[in-house]
């Protein structure tokens, strides 16, 4: 799926967040998702949104980034609220 998606193959991850989440704004209607979130240590590939059009959030950051990108509010909300706080940044 990553490399469907990315462009990448992932070599080595690991799972840093698995939470069920309250929902903000889902066009779907669901109150709450459950949240997976993984740190990529290694991959091959170049890192690339290959399917722009069903993924329009694909985004490949590191930690200083990550702030960066908080900082000009580009994010769903459920990440600044929920997700970078349970992960320390």
């Amino acid at each position: 799926e990553v490399k469907e998606e990315t462009g990448i193959e992932v070599i080595s991850f690991k799972l840093v967040l698995n939470e069920i989440l309250p929902s903000s704004g889902c066009h779907r209607g669901h109150a709450n998702h459950n949240w997976f979130v993984y740190q990529i240590t290694r991959w091959c590939g170049e890192e690339r949104n290959e399917e722009p059009e069903k993924h329009i959030f694909v985004q490949f950051l590191g930690e200083r980034e990550i702030k960066d990108w908080v900082k000009r509010s580009e994010y769903d909300p459920v990440w600044f609220r929920e997700i970078l706080p349970r992960l320390g940044i």
